[in-house]
């Protein structure tokens, strides 16, 4: 299966190891990051092997942006903000840029459609102590939440890396995190983006923007194929010059998905 991409499969223990990869063979990878700084890791959780592109940009850290709502969530869950994914809020009635957050939303419907108003409330219900709590059990990226309660992972405060970002949603795959499994499970079940027969394809984007320009995107979660489950990680960073312009989580999702197709985990 993995055949296809002409990059080495390292194999590394469950508790710890070194990750690594050879650039020079990761052509295959690298054709879908044509035009930006990027990396991908993925982790086959039955082989226990990784296959990595760009080493070198998977240990630095930026902000987590809208792929933080999957530990949102989970707080909310754990401290009884929210009580299941179908706790509703009410729309503000402030018009937003994108039109389906102008509505009423679920725990569920603001997970699929990113939107940021319900997990600020979300945010400041749950307030700092025990927001500063949970991060700092998981040992969520820098575990910096700086001054405002309900923007801190959009403003850079918070940043993660994505070694960090696999590690975690491994734990979250797992059912090895500091909350009960009843909201592990809820939050992996919102997370899933497409499921057929014989696949099941989980994930979070997000996008970070520096003064209303997108920088960064992101897609992180899970894929389960033919019963055979997989962690991944893909990060977009625009270059300093050239090409790249579309830049966020919905155009990270989509390389992801070539990806995934090129190593015939997703068909």
């Amino acid at each position: 299966m993995i055949q296809k991409i002409s990059i080495i499969l390292v194999l590394i223990l469950a508790l710890g190891g070194v990750d690594a990869s050879t650039d020079k063979k990761n052509s295959d990878i690298e054709k879908y990051f044509k035009g930006y700084k990027g990396a991908f890791k993925l982790y086959d959780v039955k082989n226990d092997k990784y296959i990595i592109y760009n080493k070198d940009e998977l240990t630095k850290r930026t902000s987590p942006a809208s792929t933080f709502k999957i530990m949102n969530s989970l707080i909310a869950l754990q401290t009884r903000v929210v009580e299941d994914e179908n706790t509703l809020k009410k729309w503000d009635g402030k018009e937003r840029s994108i039109p389906q957050w102008n509505k009423d939303h679920t725990l569920a419907s603001a997970v699929s459609n990113s939107v940021i108003w319900y997990f600020q409330e979300v945010a400041r219900d749950i307030g700092r102590d025990k927001m500063e709590k949970y991060i700092k059990s998981v040992g969520y990226g820098n575990q910096v939440i700086g001054d405002k309660i309900d923007t801190f992972w959009l403003d850079a405060s918070l940043k993660i890396s994505p070694n960090e970002q696999l590690e975690f949603l491994k734990r979250l795959y797992n059912e090895d995190l500091p909350f009960d499994k009843e909201n592990i499970q809820t939050v992996k079940k919102m997370l899933i983006n497409e499921e057929t027969e014989d696949t099941i394809f989980a994930g979070k984007t997000g996008t970070f923007e520096d003064k209303g320009v997108p920088t960064v995107g992101w897609y992180v979660g899970y894929v389960v194929s033919k019963k055979k489950p997989y962690i991944f990680v893909t990060k977009l960073e625009k270059p300093d010059i050239g090409e790249g312009d579309e830049i966020g989580g919905v155009k990270a999702r989509s390389i992801t998905k070539e990806i995934l197709k090129e190593l015939d985990i997703l068909k």
